[in-house]
């Protein structure tokens, strides 16, 4: 597949083969489980693969022909992830190796990415129904007492709102 952007990262402590496609299914995603690996059928280009006994750590195969389709597909399986408590990062690069998206739960940011530690790239604002890119809106704060609730304050219609990871995840256009 000829794409523009790809994912990159690392997820730490991988669950089981059978425990991750659980954990997939019960945030709303289709997956196919195959012998050492699983695809996810909702998003454009997602695998978990290597996964068997003898293999070492599974790994993943990621892309999409757009930023957006990649955003929203990395955003919905970092949510699942995320609701397990999995720790994990996802690094977006355009074909230029631009780093041009990075997601992630309980990871440390990335050196040279402002803004939001949990989304540092894109947020919905409800009040506004729209994507805002991060110079449309600022991060506030998390609240690990209530599940990591991020707070943003939306800079163009100047209203605050709260967002859980699976929450915000606006579908692309097309």
């Amino acid at each position: 597949m000829d794409t523009d952007v790809r994912l990159a990262g690392q997820i730490d402590g991988w669950p089981n083969k059978n425990k991750m496609a659980a954990l997939l299914r019960a945030a709303g995603l289709e997956v196919t489980v195959g012998t050492y690996s699983i695809s996810i059928n909702d998003c454009e280009h997602f695998v978990l693969q290597e996964y068997g006994g003898d293999l070492g750590d599974p790994c993943f195969d990621a892309d999409a022909e757009s930023l957006d389709v990649m955003l929203y597909d990395a955003r919905r399986v970092s949510a699942a992830l995320a609701a397990a408590n999995i720790r994990h990062r996802f690094e977006l690069y355009s074909d230029d190796n631009e780093l041009v998206g990075y997601l992630h739960h309980q990871w440390a940011q990335l050196p040279g990415i402002d803004g939001a530690p949990y989304e540092s790239t894109s947020a919905f604002c409800p009040h506004c129904d729209d994507l805002r890119t991060e110079k449309e809106f600022e991060y506030l704060c998390v609240v690990p007492e209530l599940g990591n609730i991020v707070r943003y304050h939306c800079k163009i219609c100047s209203q605050t709102f709260t967002q859980l990871p699976p929450s915000f995840v606006p579908k692309p256009d097309g």
